[in-house]
This record gives structure tokens, sequence and C-alpha cells, in this order.
């Protein structure tokens, strides 16, 4: 058998480079090559798409349980602190101002309040006698005070015949026949 030899090496000139170094790249070839790396990197980018959306999705889900568990556990709280025949008498003392029988309720009156804002005190109108139906029906039924200006000169005056506007009547052009 005949052994082919290269020039400048022995058998082994070819072992040296490998095996890449053996496969023929001609342009057909580096093109289908180039073809199914995309086809394979494109088929594998939608499954890691569809797995990283369902994955914060997941984390999503689980960051409103565990806040609607702390939700849930506010409210039963709630519901037992409601429970407590203590807390029902303090909130009924401090939201409605309730005392129990034979307690005597105070009100601290704070001195650093002037004596304008008391004046204003919706209880005013309670002194002179009426009910709040009472002054809102006085307020429909009742004609306001007339004002200091008179309104008769003030009618008078806008009503005056200098100070109505008129109309010029002027006669109609002559139609030529």
């Amino acid at each position: 058998m005949m052994k082919w030899r290269r020039k400048g090496g022995g058998e082994s000139g070819s072992a040296g480079r490998g095996m890449l170094g053996t496969v023929a790249s001609s342009p057909g070839q580096i093109i289908f090559v180039a073809v199914l790396a995309l086809f394979l990197m494109g088929s594998l980018i939608i499954p890691l798409q569809s797995y990283a959306d369902q994955r914060s999705q997941l984390a999503e889900a689980n960051s409103n349980i565990a806040r609607l568990e702390a939700q849930k556990a506010a409210l039963e709280e709630e519901m037992d602190m409601y429970s407590d025949e203590a807390y029902i008498r303090e909130q009924a003392r401090v939201r409605l101002g309730l005392v129990d029988p034979g307690e005597t309720a105070f009100r601290l009156i704070d001195p650093a309040i002037s004596d304008d804002l008391a004046a204003e005190d919706p209880d005013e109108d309670a002194e002179h006698g009426m009910t709040w139906y009472q002054i809102l029906w006085n307020s429909i039924a009742v004609p306001p005070m007339p004002n200091s200006i008179d309104d008769g000169a003030v009618r008078q005056e806008s009503t005056s015949p200098d100070r109505v506007p008129r109309i010029h009547e002027e006669e109609a052009p002559a139609v030529p026949e």
C-alpha cells in the first residue's frame, strides 16, 4: 500500500490542526450553519421568554397572596378587639362621648381658642330659641332686610327713558321700479 506524504511534514502534518482544520468551509455550508444557528436561537427564545413571564407572574401572585394574608390577619385582629367589652366601652367614650351611669362628664376648653371662634359656634342659634330647621325655613320664607341703598332710586335710574336702549327706526330706502 502506498502512503501519501506531504512535503515538509510526515503523516502527522494534519493531526496538529485538529478536527476543525480539516472541515472544508464553502459559502453554502457557512450559510447553512448560520441559518441553523438562527433557527435554534429563535426556537429557544420564545420558550425562555414565556418562562420568564410566568416566573414574574408567579412572583406577583405570591406577593399579592402575602399582602392579602396580612390584611386578613389585621382584620381578624380588629374583629377580636371588637369582641372585647373593655375596648367597646373605650371606643364609646372616645368616639361618642358616652359616660357610665353615675359618672360626670367634663369638657375641657382650650384657653388658646379666641372668643371670635366661640361666637361662630352653631349652638349660638339655639340660644335664640330656634332649631336648625326653623333657621333654614326662615332663610327661604322671610325676605332679606332692605339694604341701606334706596332700591327705588336705583330702579328709577335703570328704567328711565334716557337709560333704556332703543332701536332707531330708519326709513326704508325706496326701491326703484
